[in-house]
């Protein structure tokens, strides 16, 4: 969902025209359909999310959206699972409570 949100805060910015939209859309929908974990938003990441945010939003800069990732995180997550990720501020928080990260 964030990545689809950037690429149209991207063209609605005039910083990409709407073929390079549809491209990276398309690519991304295929790419997450067969390489990465999609997970249904359950309440229990709900809750996860708002303890994290209790937990670490006076000291970190957690959004919402951020915290609901790193919540799914936590409740999938096994020693293979590498949280890939653009925003500098999410994989630094992810990394900070513990999980290996790839910035993008």
């Amino acid at each position: 969902m964030e990545f689809l949100s950037t690429i149209h805060k991207k063209f609605r910015n005039k910083e990409i025209d709407l073929e390079t939209v549809e491209a990276l859309k398309d690519r991304f929908l295929f790419d997450s359909s067969n390489k990465f974990i999609v997970i249904p938003m359950v309440s229990s990441i709900v809750n996860t999310a708002l303890d994290l945010i209790i937990s670490h939003g006076k000291s970190n800069s957690l959004f919402s959206l951020d915290a609901l990732q790193a919540a799914a995180l936590s409740i999938i997550s096994d020693n293979s699972v590498i949280f890939v990720c653009a925003d500098k501020k999410l994989t630094s928080f992810v990394k900070n409570i513990g999980y290996e990260t790839l910035e993008l």
